[in-house]
């Protein structure tokens, strides 16, 4: 009992340091989860700014349609390696992000509806989400965003980033993305692509991109580097650098109006298992020992979302706080004043 106690308190230890002197909230929308709420808006609700609540995984669509708060809100990852890996999935028929949300940062959730907002937003962080439809900007200008291990499954307009102010300090590091990048043609955009992984094809890639730098990053099925669209709208897309990516397929190593430097084209990157059309939560996206794309980064590590140092895996396990792998009750049955038996197998989250 001692060691399930300890697990426990170390939990909520770095649960409670991350943010100093917030309060902590708990919800689940299973009726024996035993959490302080059953739906996220009540938890919200009762929530103040800088607080941060757990969502309890149960695959149970957890139904809210606004952000209003700035919050930490920490789910169980997109795919966890435990003995029952239900997911905590947010949404409703939009998920809308408002300015007094701003600050606020995700772990570990799903999202089955698009996330939308409609006016600027700022400062917001996403770390081993996973994205069921569009991330839709709403030609609002978003500033300081960072997608960290996120994954982004819609074969479509996955991120659409198209407004005609500036979008400022975009990061999206060691995602992987199933549709296109989409952004405006008439302003330039500091973004940065950094060891991502993609599978669209020339019109489900990137588009209408502008100053931006694509690097170290794995192109499954795109012939174009000048961004997947047509040759009529090949305009849009300069001032970009691409440096040290792979395509699978034959890709113009000097796409016309960017900068290209150390892209390898019409070369396998050789994960250890994969299909090429889409991501698949089977496959295993690590490198074989004799592929290209080892060491080959600009900064020494691999190519491709395993190569960073954010610590993508196919677990999208949320890597603040340990995993509890599996939790059996030893005695179903408890005389009054008696101990309930409890035994406990968690670790640390799976970083690779």
């Amino acid at each position: 009992m001692k060691k399930v106690i300890l697990t426990i308190a170390m939990t909520a230890v770095i649960m409670l340091t991350a943010k100093a002197q917030s309060h902590t909230h708990t919800v689940s929308n299973d009726g024996s989860g035993g959490a302080q709420f059953t739906t996220f808006q009540a938890a919200m609700d009762a929530s103040t700014n800088g607080d941060t609540i757990l969502i309890e995984g149960t695959n149970i669509n957890y139904s809210v349609a606004n952000l209003t708060k700035q919050l930490v809100i920490i789910g169980m990852g997109f795919n966890p390696n435990k003995s029952n890996p239900r997911r905590a999935k947010l949404g409703s028929n939009q998920f809308q992000l408002h300015t007094v949300a701003n600050g606020s940062t995700f772990y570990g959730v799903e999202f089955t509806s698009t996330v939308i907002f409609f006016e600027g937003i700022a400062n917001m962080d996403f770390e081993d989400c996973l994205f069921d439809l569009a991330f839709d900007c709403g030609n609002q200008p978003a500033n300081n965003f960072v997608f960290r291990n996120c994954i982004f499954l819609s074969s479509e307009q996955d991120v659409n980033f198209s407004t005609n102010s500036a979008n400022n300090n975009i990061l999206f590091v060691s995602c992987v993305f199933n549709g296109r990048l989409e952004f405006n043609t008439n302003s330039a955009h500091s973004v940065t692509i950094d060891h991502c992984l993609f599978f669209g094809d020339n019109f489900h890639c990137l588009s209408s991109a502008r100053g931006q730098v694509i690097q170290n990053s794995i192109f499954m099925n795109t012939t174009d580097l000048t961004i997947g669209i047509n040759t009529a709208d090949e305009h849009f897309n300069r001032n970009n650098t691409f440096t040290n990516n792979i395509g699978r397929l034959s890709i113009d190593p000097n796409p016309a109006g960017n900068t290209s430097s150390g892209n390898l084209h019409d070369v396998d990157p050789l994960f250890v298992s994969t299909g090429t059309s889409t991501y698949s939560f089977s496959s295993n996206y690590h490198l074989q020992l004799n592929s290209p794309a080892i060491n080959a980064a600009s900064d020494g590590s691999d190519i491709g979302p395993h190569g960073s140092t954010s610590h993508f895996s196919e677990t999208g396990e949320v890597l603040i706080t340990p995993i509890i792998r599996s939790l059996n009750i030893n005695n179903t049955s408890v005389a009054p004043n008696g101990n309930l038996n409890v035994t406990i197998h968690a670790t640390t989250p799976t970083d690779h």
